[in-house]
C-alpha cells in the first residue's frame, strides 16, 4: 500500500509540473502535446502496472502476516518449554551442585580429620618430650629438695660421728704418743692417716675431687717449682670453679706429750715452748715450698693460702692457747693453722659446693633442653599457622573451580554439552546429577 501511496504522489506531482510547465508555456508546448499523451499514456500503463504489482504485494504481505502469526504462536510455545526446561535443568543444576558440595565436603571433613588426627599425633610427638622434660625437671628439683634435706640431716649425724671421730682421734693420738714419740717420719704417716680418713668421711671422691700426693699439675705437667724440685703436696682438694686448695699435716707430739705429762710448771711451760717452737717450725718449712704459688697452671686456678692440719686437736688448742700470735704469724705467710674440727667443717663445704655445682649444672641443661624443645613447638606452631592459610587458599581455588565447572553463564558442563549436541564424538557421557 504504501509504494501505491508513493507512486500516486508521484504522478500527481509530475502532473502537476506537467501542468504548470504546459501553462506557462502554452505556445511553446503545443507542439509537444502529442508527445505528452505519449508520456502520460506510458506512465498510466506503469501505473496500471505498479498497482497490479501492489495488490499482488498487498497479497504477498498478508500471507507474510499471517505466517508471523503462526510463528509467534509457535515461539510462544517453544518459549514456555524452554523456560520448562531452563527450571528442569536449574532443578538439575542445583541438585547436582548439591551433590557436588555434599561429597566436596565429605572429602574435605575427611581430609581435615585425616590432618587433624596427623597433627595432633605430630604435636604429641613433639609435646610429649617437652613434658616428660618437665616432669624430670620438677622431679629432679623435688629430689633436690628431699636430698637436700636428707643431707642436711646425713651432715648433722655425720658431724656428730665426725666430733665422735675426733675425739677418738685424739685418745688415740694420746695412747700413740708413746709409740710415736721421737719418730718423726712415723708421726708424719700417722697424720696424713687421720687426713685421708677424714677425706674418706667427707663426701668427695678421691682422684676426683681430691688427690693425694699429687706429683702433677692440673694440666698433667709435673709439679715443681722454679728451682726444679719435685713438689709432692698431702692433698690438694678440686673446687667446682676449677680452683685448687693445699692441705699439708704437721705433727708435733713430742713436745706437746712431754707438755701434757709435766710434773711442775717450771718444765710445763719450757715443754710447752718447745711445742709452740716446733709448731713454728712447721710453718716456716710449710713457707719454704709455697705451694699456693705452684698448684694450678693458670693464675686464676690458684688460692692465695695453704692449710696446715695439725691431726690432734688438742694439740692445736695448746699451740695457739700458748701463742696467740701463731695463727696470725702463718696467716701472713698465706697459710692457715687448721684442726681436725675445722677440716671436717672445710671438706664438707666443699662436698656441698660440689653438690650444688652438679645441681645447677643439671638445671641450666634442663632449661636448655626445654628451650631447645620451646623453639621446636614454636616452628611447629608457625607451621601450623601456615598450613591454616594454604587450607584456606586452597578452599578459594576449589571454589572457584567449581564455579568454572557448573556455575555461571557458559559454564565448563553446560559447554560440554553444547559440544555433544552439535555432534562431538564421545564415547562417555558427563554423570545426570551435574
Amino acid at each position: 500500500m504504501e509504494i501505491v501511496v508513493i507512486i500516486l504522489v508521484i504522478v500527481v506531482a509530475v502532473l502537476l509540473v506537467l501542468y504548470l510547465t504546459t501553462r506557462s508555456n502554452f505556445v511553446r508546448k503545443c507542439v509537444e502535446t502529442e508527445n505528452l499523451t505519449l508520456v502520460a499514456d506510458d506512465f498510466k500503463r506503469k501505473y496500471d502496472e505498479l498497482k497490479a504489482e501492489s495488490l499482488s504485494n498487498l497479497e504477498e504481505i498478508s500471507g507474510l502476516q499471517r505466517k508471523l502469526t503462526d510463528l509467534k504462536i509457535e515461539n510462544a510455545r517453544l518459549q514456555e518449554r524452554m523456560s520448562v526446561m531452563e527450571s528442569e535443568r536449574a532443578a538439575v543444576q542445583k541438585a547436582s551442585e548439591d551433590r557436588f558440595r555434599i561429597l566436596a565436603n565429605e572429602i574435605f571433613v575427611k581430609q581435615s580429620d585425616n590432618f587433624r588426627q596427623n597433627s595432633e599425633a605430630r604435636l604429641s610427638e613433639l609435646l610429649n618430650p617437652l613434658r616428660e622434660n618437665i616432669k624430670d625437671f620438677k622431679k629432679t628439683i623435688t629430689d633436690n629438695y628431699v636430698n637436700e634435706a636428707k643431707e642436711r640431716h646425713a651432715l648433722s649425724v655425720h658431724l656428730e660421728n665426725l666430733m665422735a671421730l675426733n675425739q677418738s682421734i685424739g685418745k688415740e693420738a694420746r695412747e700413740l704418743t708413746n709409740a710415736l714419740k721421737g719418730d718423726t717420719k712415723v708421726q708424719g704417716d700417722w697424720g696424713e692417716m687421720i687426713l685421708e680418713s677424714i677425706l674418706e668421711k667427707s663426701g668427695l671422691v678421691k682422684d676426683e675431687n681430691y688427690f693425694i700426693q699429687s706429683t702433677r699439675n692440673d694440666d698433667g705437667s709435673l709439679l715443681k717449682n722454679d728451682s726444679g724440685q719435685m713438689l709432692r703436696p698431702d692433698v690438694v682438694v678440686c673446687l667446682p670453679d676449677k680452683k685448687y686448695i693445699v692441705i699439708d699435716s704437721k705433727v708435733s707430739l713430742t713436745a706437746y706429750n712431754s707438755y701434757i705429762n709435766a710434773e711442775n710448771d717450771d718444765r710445763k711451760d719450757a715443754f710447752g715452748k718447745a711445742h709452740v717452737a716446733s709448731v713454728r717450725n712447721h710453718i716456716r718449712e710449710l713457707d719454704a715450698k709455697q705451694y699456693q704459688k705452684y698448684v694450678g697452671v693458670s693464675a686464676n686456678s690458684r688460692l692465695d693460702y695453704v692449710l696446715m692440719f695439725i691431726p690432734n686437736e688438742h694439740a692445736y688448742l695448746v699451740a695457739m692457747s700458748l701463742d696467740r700470735n701463731l695463727w696470725q704469724e702463718a696467716f701472713d705467710r698465706h697459710i692457715v693453722i687448721i684442726s681436725p674440727a675445722h677440716v671436717i667443717s672445710t671438706l664438707r663445704l666443699i662436698a656441698q659446693l660440689w653438690i650444688r655445682d652438679k645441681q645447677t649444672k643439671n638445671a641450666l641443661l634442663i632449661a636448655e633442653e626445654s628451650g631447645k624443645l620451646y623453639d621446636k613447638f614454636v616452628g611447629f606452631v608457625n607451621d601450623m599457622k601456615e598450613i591454616e592459610i594454604g587450607m584456606i587458599k586452597l578452599k578459594s581455588i576449589y571454589d572457584g573451580a567449581f564455579k568454572k565447572l557448573s556455575d555461571g553463564k557458559g559454564n565448563l558442563i553446560e559447554r560440554a554439552r553444547v559440544l555433544k549436541a552439535l555432534g562431538a564424538k564421545a564415547s562417555k557421557s558427563l554423570p545426570e546429577e551435574l
